[in-house]
């Protein structure tokens, strides 16, 4: 098949995997939007400040969540439509990143957004990665935005990095929560989601495509390892900025 068909065919999934799980992903916060709003307007005289703030905090948490969805969806939509030429043109032009710095500045951050800041265990070393600051950063806050979602409190979430031939950063980011079965792994897609029924995933699968395709379009990879209801390890590449690129 030609560069075009595969491209097109890469699309078409993707319009169909949209339409399966969108609709359930926009009606969540939605639904809480809607319903907080309308006993706002319909109750606000008989409401006290606190029940009012509750209400507030509710709009205001599910619009954050439906804002990162609809960010998330454009992202990578733009990720998998990328032309060679395009995907060329991003890798020269990416700048070093301080891969230690960044990484504990989200990782914290993180952190104290669950609040679980001791539960975050850091082992990193010094690597300027060839990829941009703000790719980076969306790559670190998926993965461990789903590290400290799927775990319990008072569990480990562990950030790794270590250094490979002179040429790749392994990043690892390493969780004692539920995790995925091999059959799971296997059929993890951008829309797909495990055990709804029983679980609120909340687009875990398309946080992991996203890092995926941010990884290789940077010459690495992503890799999952799970055994369920232990540990979940998942391990990015990235490649190292060449010393002969890096500013001085």
């Amino acid at each position: 098949a030609t560069v075009e068909q595969k491209a097109q065919n890469r699309l078409e999934e993707l319009c169909k995997s949209i339409t399966l799980a969108l609709p359930h992903e926009f009606r969540t916060p939605l639904n809480g939007i809607i319903s907080s709003s309308e006993l706002l307007i319909q109750d606000f005289a008989q409401m006290d400040h606190a029940e009012v703030m509750d209400m507030l905090t509710t709009i205001h948490s599910s619009a954050k969540r439906l804002h990162r969805l609809i960010q998330n969806f454009l992202l990578y939509s733009e990720l998998t439509a990328s032309t060679p030429e395009r995907i060329e043109a991003q890798q020269r032009s990416s700048t070093g990143s301080n891969s230690k710095a960044i990484i504990t500045m989200i990782a914290q951050q993180k952190a104290d957004q669950f609040n679980r800041p001791d539960d975050l265990h850091l082992n990193l070393v010094d690597a300027i990665v060839h990829i941009s600051d703000v790719k980076l950063t969306k790559i670190l806050e998926e993965l461990l935005d789903n590290a400290f979602k799927f775990s319990e409190p008072e569990t480990p979430v562990q950030v790794v990095t270590k250094l490979y031939n002179d040429k790749l950063l392994a990043l690892y980011v390493i969780d004692k929560g539920r995790g995925m079965t091999a059959e799971q792994i296997s059929r993890l897609g951008a829309y797909m989601q495990f055990e709804r029924d029983l679980y609120e995933q909340q687009g875990a699968g398309l946080g992991l495509m996203i890092v995926k395709r941010l990884a290789e379009i940077h010459g690495g990879s992503l890799t999952l390892d799970s055994i369920p209801n232990q540990q979940t390890t998942v391990c990015v590449t990235l490649r190292l900025q060449e010393q002969d690129s890096i500013s001085t």
